[in-house]
Order: C-alpha cells, then structure tokens, then sequence
C-alpha cells in the first residue's frame, strides 16, 4: 500500500512537467544558449533573464537606470580603472557576446568572454579613445594588465556603439559599429589564442586618465554559445523572477495555492484548508527552476534548505524533469524520506530513510540534497545547524537511468503525501531559502561523497560498504559483484594512485602519516568500528590494529615518495617492510607499557 502511494508522488511530479510546462527540446548533442538583457524590469540581479555582479574592482559600482546598466567608477581615483560585471551562473566555451555601449571619448567599454570572475582571468574586446583592441586578462588586481592580442584604430564615437565578441576555438574576432546600422561583414580586427576554454560572460568599463566620474553605459545585450554548465543560486531576496510557479490545487476548495517571495524566502500557501485525508495530487504546489530550462545537461546536483511549518507536510524535489515526463522525485517530510522515478530500477520503488533523526519536523529548518550523475542517483538530509553527512544516507546505481537530455528542468514544491493523509484539517505551509544547482562532468568514479574529489570520505564510505556484506553494486569497483578488499584496493592504487598508509592523502606514506594516526589515539583501543582511514584503518574493518600496520608496510611504500614515481621500478620483496613493521608493532606495544606503567607508579 505505501509502495503505490509514493509512486502517485512520483506520478504526481511527472504530471507536472506535461507538455504544457515542459520547453521543447532540440535534437543536437550540444546545448545552444541564447539570452537577451534588455535591462527593462529595473533590476540586474533578480535572475531575470540574469544575474550580474561586480568582477572587476570592487570600489566600482554597477546599477540599472532607465533600463540602462550603468558603470560608475571609484570617484576617489585619478581613474583609468578597469571594472567589469559579470554573469553569473553560466559556463559557456564557444560564445558570441554582443551590447549596445556609451561613454566619453577618453573612457573605454568591453565585453568579456570565457571569464573567471574570482580568478580576473579571461578574454575581452574594447574600444577606447578611437582603438579596437582583443585583449586577454591573466589575473591581477586593479589597475588589471591587459596582454593585447590584436588593435586597430577606427572612426568610431564611443555612444552608443555596437560591440561583438566572437570566441570560436582559439579564434577571436572584434566588430564594432553605429547602433542602428547594419553589422559589417567581417570583423576588424582577429587574433588567436588558446589559454582559456571556457568560463562566463560580462560587460568592461575603464575610466579615462583622470576621468573618475565618468560613467560607462550598456544595454540590449545578446549571447550566443555553448553552454557547458550551470553554476546557479537563488536565495530570494529579489523576489522569485527565476521560477515558474505550476498550481496543482485549482479548481479545489483548498485551492487555488498562493506563492510569496519575500525577506529571502520562498513560500508555498494552499489557499485554504485541506479536509482530513485529503492527500496526493491535487494538494500540491511547485515551481520550475527557468535557468534549468531547455538545457541539455543530464548530471547534477541540487541542495534547498527548507522549513516545513503546515502539519503532514511534505517537500518534493525534482532532478532530471522534462518535457516528456520523466523525472527523480525527491520526497522528505516528518512522516518519511523517500526518492522515486517511473523508469528503471527505482520505477514506483519506495525507499524510506528510517534513520534516527532524519526526518524534518514541523517548524525546523532543514538541508537536502540530491545528485542524479551517469546511472548514479543519490540523496542526503540534514538538519540546518547540524554537521553536514559526509555521504549520502540514499545512493543507487540503475543500469536503465532516467535521461533527459535537452531539457534537464530542477524543480521544488510542497503538498501532502499521499504516503500519510492528515488526521486533521491541515494546510500546505513551505518555506524555501537557498537553492544551489551545479553541472558535475559526469560521476568520478570512487567519489562516493559526490563532492568531485578522492578524500577521506569515500574510502571511509567504501570500507563500511565492505564491512556491511551487501555487495552493493554502487560501491563495486572491479566489476567482480563483490565488494570486498579487492575494491579497497583498486581505489587507493588505481583511483587515488596512492599507498596503503597514506593516512592524509598526500600521495605519500611517510612518518607524517605514522605522528598523525598515533595521535589521534585509537591504535587498539577498547572501542569498536571508530577508526577511519586518517585514523590508521587501512584494511577495512574498522579499526586501527597492528594488521593495518603490517599491510601497509607490507606494500613496500613507506618513505618510497608518490607511487606513480614508483611505479616502474621493480618492488622489493616486501619481507623487509613486513619485518620493520613487526618490529614497530612491538615498539609501539613496549611504549604504550611503559605509559602504562609510568601512569600506575606516579600516578
């Protein structure tokens, strides 16, 4: 009975992305990105079509006025300051940027391509006093250098000229011309380059030689290009511009639901009240992330924090959400945790994280998250406050995952699971606070934390997989349908490239590794299963024994350096190692029974 109750969730969340909602998809591999800024809704940083930020020297100011996006530089200086503001959360690689741009003659305004805000590295394209120039930025701060690729002067006022940056490859090109008049035939000037690949894009101004209080004007911006990635944030104080609201309570006396974006939340309201076990479909609200619109990015992962404030309520979180209907649900409320999908191996599946202390209550304040990567699927739930899990408590691998392709859509909603109709009248009452969306270049084998690394985590996830005896596929490296020390290995060896002792995965075994394991003091102690690989377990089992000892000098890497440097030198036998751990097994027995003895004698 509760299986077909959380698969009407699941079919309640594909309903939702009918064709209706969902954008049409295209047929090519890549994803095509275009967007105009035309600036007309007063706001630059509402997410509307974009979000904008200072990159670029941070004394500088940027705001929209008469939809116009004006640069003010620091009045303090003597001027010929560079600032810039970027785009946030788009990576493109091959992308055209072009805007309509006004300032004086000594002044100069660019548009930026292939940028790392934090970095001020990238490509640019400028005019300024009556010169074109492609230029490259490679990190600096203020008055930032520029490395020209390419100048030619021109007869061009600076008001309201049109500029063109085109990145294609290693080649760049540089248009400019009147507003208003047709775009020249070819570019004036090129150059090549292939230092960046691919990053965001923005908008230049520099101030004139002791022109401070000049000011940089831009408006009716149009990008064209690749898109990579998404790196996006919404946290509401700009309302909610970002997200297309889908009511499922129209036409219900409870309904129809009432979203409000204010004070840096989200809420969701039913409209009324909801009768006693009335539950599913009908009392649900959602809202579709636009950015995450028309894309065609399959592998990423979404963190909300969220507070529940209406009794029997549920959250629901949606990954891979198409236009054909097709999506992971993500379900989280008091009553019960769960992920659902209506293909593969989680069809109509109900999973129920029955952990103590996770599941959200009434009027707390929680995390979750959720990663759908290759024909990975996995979750995690926290409470806001409280450490954050290192792995997901829910991980599943489907040999048939859900794929969307070109029209990957994230989306939150709120309502009452049908898993648990409400004893009581009730009301749908959620609060959304922070949602974070990344792109992640598909699953890194062995990153079992999902945090696109090889740490400590994961190995210590693996080991506990390998103590559990389940033979979890998800954690089965070698392909054997086992999961065993053999995965042990190839993960420390083959994926981290390391030895057995590398207790801070430095990529050497060294004393380093021996001071820290012995300090953190659970060389054979009385406690069970509390010893992690930092903390000297590196068979496996959970503990930090003379057998961890004895494996990793058995291996033959203590004070050898990084094992790829190694690794075509013929290996010693390893008797020799194995002795000199022996013998450190018994120096470390003879002192721990001197502390002993000397703890008993003087007290």
């Amino acid at each position: 009975m509760k299986r077909s109750r959380l698969r009407k969730v699941g079919l309640l969340v594909l309903l939702l992305t009918g064709g209706a909602i969902g954008l049409p998809g295209r047929s090519t591999g890549a994803t095509t990105k275009e967007i105009i800024e035309p600036f007309d809704d007063g706001s630059s940083v509402d997410g509307v079509p974009l979000d904008w930020t200072l990159g670029l020297n941070a004394e500088g100011a940027f705001q929209v006025v008469d939809e116009r996006f004006i640069a003010t530089g620091n009045d303090s200086s003597l001027g010929n300051e560079l600032m810039g503001s970027d785009v946030l959360g788009f990576i493109f690689g091959n992308v055209s940027i072009e805007a309509t741009a006004t300032t004086n003659a000594s002044s100069g305004v660019g548009v930026l391509a292939r940028r790392h805000p934090q970095n001020l590295t990238g490509y640019g394209g400028s005019l300024k006093n009556g010169k074109l120039e492609i230029f490259r930025t490679d990190g600096a701060v203020r008055d930032i250098p520029l490395s020209v690729l390419a100048s030619q002067e021109v007869a061009l006022e600076p008001e309201d000229v049109r500029l063109r940056l085109d990145v294609q490859g290693d080649q760049l090109s540089l248009t400019a011309w009147p507003a208003g008049d047709e775009m020249p035939a070819k570019p004036q000037i090129t150059a090549t380059d292939n230092t960046y690949t691919q990053g965001t894009v923005g908008i230049g101004f520099q101030e004139g030689f002791r022109a401070p209080d000049a000011t940089g004007a831009f408006d009716d911006i149009h990008i064209l290009g690749d898109l990579l990635g998404l790196n996006l944030h919404d946290d509401f104080r700009h309302g909610a511009g970002q997200w297309t609201p889908v009511d499922f309570t129209g036409g219900q006396a409870w309904g129809p639901g009432e979203f409000h974006a204010a004070d840096g939340a989200y809420r969701f309201q039913s409209g009324g009240e909801i009768p006693q076990d009335e539950a599913g479909v009908n009392t649900f609200q959602f809202a579709i992330w636009d950015h995450t619109s028309n894309v065609d990015l399959d592998d990423g992962v979404v963190r909300v924090r969220f507070r529940i404030d209406g009794e029997d309520n549920v959250v629901s979180l949606g990954l891979r959400n198409t236009g054909n209907s097709t999506t992971y649900s993500f379900i989280a409320g008091e009553h019960g945790v769960g992920i659902t999908a209506l293909t593969g191996e989680l069809d109509g599946r109900e999973v129920l994280l029955d952990e103590d202390g996770v599941k959200p209550r009434t009027g707390e304040e929680w995390i979750i998250e959720a990663a759908a990567i290759d024909d990975r699927v996995a979750m995690k739930l926290w409470q806001a406050g409280k450490p954050e899990p290192n792995t997901p408590q829910f991980v599943a691998l489907e040999s048939t995952p859900v794929l969307c392709g070109d029209n990957c859509e994230v989306f939150i909603g709120a309502g009452i699971n049908d898993n648990f109709p409400p004893d009581n009248v009730t009301s749908v009452d959620v609060s959304f606070f922070d949602v974070e969306y990344r792109t992640v270049d598909g699953w890194m084998t062995g990153d079992y934390s999902i945090n696109q690394t090889l740490d400590v985590a994961d190995i210590d996830a693996l080991a506990s997989a390998i103590r559990s005896g389940l033979d979890d596929p998800y954690f089965d490296l070698n392909g054997d349908g086992a999961v065993d020390k053999d995965d042990h290995t190839v993960w420390v060896k083959e994926l981290k490239g390391t030895w057995l002792g590398d207790a801070n995965l430095d990529g050497e075994f060294n004393s380093g590794d021996l001071v820290a394991v012995f300090t953190a003091g659970e060389y054979e102690d009385d406690i069970a299963l509390n010893s992690g690989w930092a903390e000297g377990d590196w068979d496996a089992d959970g503990d930090f024994t003379s057998s961890d000892l004895v494996a990793a000098f058995t291996v033959d890497g203590y004070e050898q350096g990084p094992l790829v440097a190694v690794i075509a030198v013929p290996e010693p036998s390893g008797v020799g190692m194995a002795s000199i751990a022996i013998l450190l097994v018994a120096v470390v027995h003879r002192f721990r029974s001197f502390v002993e003895e000397s703890r008993i004698r003087f007290g």
